[in-house]
């Protein structure tokens, strides 16, 4: 659903900034030809030049890497709360909460300590 509504929001905020930037565009051209530009409008058609342009941006780019944060994060927070099953380096099961891998030896301690504290990855 979070995706069809970021896709949704730039394609309308796209549409509706390229319409009013036309609109503000014609009518400041016309303004301008009669002699009488009133500086508002020039204010109106940055606003939604901005609009077309950062629309998109918003809704296609920001708003995902946010997502895609908050969901990485949330991850690493509930893998961290898990116990270690399995040797990071070899993949056996592990039977008790030793500090060596049975089969390879490595030290399972400092896997502990990575997963518990995600920002030292």
């Amino acid at each position: 659903m979070g995706k069809l509504v970021n896709v949704a929001g730039g394609v309308v905020s796209l549409f509706l900034g390229l319409i009013l930037w036309i609109l503000f565009s014609v009518i400041g051209g016309i303004e301008e030809a009669l002699g009488n530009f009133d500086p508002a409008l020039y204010a109106a058609m940055v606003a939604s030049f901005l609009l077309m342009i950062l629309g998109p941006v918003l809704f296609w780019i920001i708003l995902p890497l946010i997502g895609r944060y908050r969901r990485r994060r949330k991850a690493a927070e509930s893998t961290a709360l898990l116990p270690l099953r399995f040797c990071p380096n070899c993949g056996t099961e592990l039977t008790s909460e030793g500090q060596f891998c049975s089969r390879c030896g490595v030290e399972l301690e400092q896997f502990r300590r990575s997963r518990s504290n995600p920002s030292v990855r």
